[in-house]
C-alpha cells in the first residue's frame, strides 16, 4: 500500500512511520514537507492514501485540504492536526475527507484501522457515486419526464427530459410544489386530493366518484407548462422508501403529437363514414321531397276543398319534419369541434345512429332492434365521437350480413341491448352490438383493433375505423372487446362510465 504523508515536522513523520512498522501489513511511506511537492507526487504516483497535516510551509488551514482534494480524485484523505487545529480537521471532514486523527493519540492499531476503514469508506463512496452518475446518465438520456417528490410533493429529482416538456431547469423546481407547477388552475385542488389519498391508499380519487388505481397503472390527464400552455400527459407512478418516508417517482410522456395523430385518424374515418352514407341520405331524402311535391300538386287542384287541402298541409309537414331529423343528424355527426364530454342519452345517441343507417339497412333487407337501451341512465362523453364508434360497428354488421346472407333472410338483424354492470366497483352501461353475420376468423381476433388491419376486399376498408373506435372508447376510460364465432356471430361489446352527478 502506497501512503503519500505530506508533513513538515521531522518527528511527527518520526512517529508516523514507526507507528505503521508496527502494523502487520506492508506499507510504502512517500513522505513530502510542502504541498507543492505533494501536489506532484500525486500527479506522477499511483497513491492508495493521502496523510495530511493541514499547516505546512507553504499553504495553512483549510485551503490545504481544498488543494489537495482537488488534485486527488479518488484517492482518500485522512486529516493529521494538533489540538487546536481540531475544528479546521472536522471542516476538512465535512468537505469530503474520509477521517482526522490528533498527533498525540496515534497508536498503531488507530492508524492501521483508520487507513484500512479510510480506503475502503472511498471504494464504497466511489461505487455510490458511479451508480449515481449512472443512474443520471439513464435519467438524462431518456426522452420522458422522470420526476421524484416526497410525501409533501416537493420535487427532488428533475431529468432534462422534464426541463424540455414542462419548460423549467431543476434548479427552479427543486424543493417546490409539483402540483402548483405543473397542474392547471383548474385541476391543482383535484391533484393535491388525489395524491393525498394516493399516499394514503395507493390509490387516486377523481371527483367523488370510486378512486381509481395509480400503482402499475398509466393514467391520462392534462398537464401544463412554464409558459401556461396545456397538454395531454401520460403519467406511471411507483413508489419507494427511504429513511421510513415515502417517495413517489412519476414518469410523465407528452403525449401530443400522438393525440394529433389519432384525431386524424379519427376525422379521416368520418369523413370515409359520411362519404358512405351520403348516397343513403340522399335517398331518405329524395323520397319525402317527391311527396311534399306531389301534394303541393294536389292542393293546387284542389284550391276550393279546405278539408283536403288541410291533410296534404298535415303531410307536408310531416315529411318536412322528417326530411329536418335527417339532415339534422347527419350536420349534428359531421361537426369537427374538439372532443367535449358531458352527459349524454344512449337512447338519443342510438335513436340519431339509426336514422342515419335507414337506407342500407332497407336497401340489405336488415333489421335493427334496440329496445332495452331506453330507459338506461345517462353517460358522460363526447355525442359525435360516440355515434360514430356506434356507426362504424353497424356498417361493419351490415357487411358481414351481407356476405354471409346476399338475399333476404330472416337472421339479417342487428340487436343492440344495454345492461348494467360492475366494471372495478365503478357502475358501467355495456351496449352489446349482435349480428349473426359471418364472423372473425380466430387468427383475426387479436389483429382487428391494429391500424390498417382490414379483412375487407381491398378498395372498400380503411383497416382505421376500429382502430379509430378503440382510441375513442380509451379516451372515455372505456372498454372496447370482441366476441366472435366464425361463420356464426359477431359481438362488439362497450363499457362506459355511468355519468356520476356531482
Amino acid at each position: 500500500m502506497k501512503i503519500l504523508l505530506i508533513e513538515d515536522n521531522a518527528a511527527d513523520v518520526r512517529l508516523f512511520s514507526e507507528k505503521l512498522k508496527k502494523g502487520k501489513k506492508d506499507y510504502e511511506v512517500i513522505n513530502v514537507a510542502r504541498l507543492s511537492d505533494g501536489l506532484a507526487v500525486l500527479a506522477e504516483n499511483d497513491i492508495d492514501i493521502v496523510v495530511l497535516d493541514l499547516m505546512l510551509p507553504d499553504s495553512r488551514s483549510i485551503n490545504t485540504f481544498d488543494r489537495v482534494y482537488e488534485r486527488a480524485g479518488y484517492v482518500p484523505i485522512v486529516i493529521i492536526s494538533g489540538m487546536k487545529d481540531e475544528a479546521v480537521a472536522i471542516e476538512a471532514v465535512r468537505r469530503g475527507a474520509q477521517d482526522y486523527l490528533i498527533k498525540r493519540n496515534i497508536d498503531t492499531e488507530l492508524l492501521v484501522r483508520t487507513i484500512t476503514y479510510s480506503i475502503e469508506r472511498k471504494h464504497l463512496l466511489e461505487l455510490v457515486k458511479q451508480s449515481e452518475r449512472k443512474f443520471s446518465g439513464i435519467c438524462n438520456a431518456a426522452m420522458d419526464a422522470i420526476i421524484m417528490m416526497d410525501e409533501q410533493g416537493s420535487i427532488s429529482y428533475w431529468n432534462k427530459a422534464a426541463e424540455n416538456i414542462f419548460g423549467y431547469t431543476y434548479g427552479e423546481v427543486e424543493g417546490r410544489d409539483l402540483h402548483s407547477l405543473l397542474a392547471p388552475p383548474r385541476y391543482e385542488g383535484l391533484f393535491r386530493e388525489g395524491f393525498k389519498r394516493f399516499l394514503e391508499t395507493g390509490k387516486g380519487k377523481v371527483r367523488r366518484r370510486t378512486p381509481v388505481k395509480v400503482i402499475g397503472e398509466t393514467l391520462t390527464l392534462v398537464a401544463s407548462r412554464k409558459d401556461g400552455s396545456e397538454f395531454p400527459a401520460e403519467i406511471s407512478v411507483s413508489t419507494f422508501l427511504s429513511n421510513n418516508k415515502l417517495h413517489a417517482i412519476g414518469i410523465v410522456r407528452d403525449i401530443s403529437e400522438r393525440k394529433q395523430a389519432e384525431a386524424l385518424i379519427i376525422h379521416s374515418e368520418k369523413m370515409a363514414a359520411i362519404g358512405q352514407i351520403a348516397a343513403g341520405v340522399a335517398h331518405e331524402i329524395n323520397s319525402p321531397i317527391n311527396s311534399i311535391i306531389n301534394c303541393a300538386e294536389m292542393i293546387i287542384l284542389n284550391k276550393g276543398e279546405k278539408k283536403k287541402t288541410d291533410t296534404l298541409a298535415s303531410f307536408i309537414k310531416d315529411e318536412g319534419t322528417r326530411i329536418s331529423g335527417i339532415i339534422n343528424s347527419l350536420l349534428s355527426f359531421a361537426r369537427t369541434e374538439g372532443m367535449e364530454k358531458k352527459a349524454l342519452s344512449i337512447k338519443k345517441m342510438i335513436d340519431e345512429i339509426i336514422i342515419l343507417s335507414q337506407s342500407p339497412l332497407k336497401q340489405s333487407g336488415i333489421k335493427l332492434q334496440a329496445t332495452s337501451c331506453w330507459s338506461f341512465p345517462e353517460i358522460l362523453g363526447d355525442a359525435n365521437r360516440l355515434k360514430q364508434v356506434f356507426l362504424n360497428i353497424i356498417n361493419n354488421a351490415i357487411d358481414a350480413l351481407n356476405n354471409k346472407y346476399p338475399l333476404v333472410h330472416e337472421d339479417k338483424s342487428i340487436d343492440i341491448t344495454c345492461e348494467k354492470v360492475q366494471v372495478d366497483k365503478t357502475t358501467h352501461v355495456r351496449i352489446i352490438f349482435y349480428d349473426k353475420g359471418e364472423g372473425i376468423p380466430p387468427e383475426d381476433i387479436d389483429k382487428v383493433w391494429a391500424p390498417f388491419f382490414t379483412t375487407k376486399p381491398s378498395g372498400k376498408g380503411t383497416g382505421l375505423g376500429l382502430s379509430s373506435c378503440y382510441n375513442i372508447i380509451n379516451d372515455h376510460k372505456g372498454k372496447i372487446f370482441i366476441e366472435s364465432q366464425h361463420g356464426e356471430f359477431t359481438k362488439v361489446i362497450i363499457e362506459l362510465p355511468m355519468f356520476a352527478k356531482e
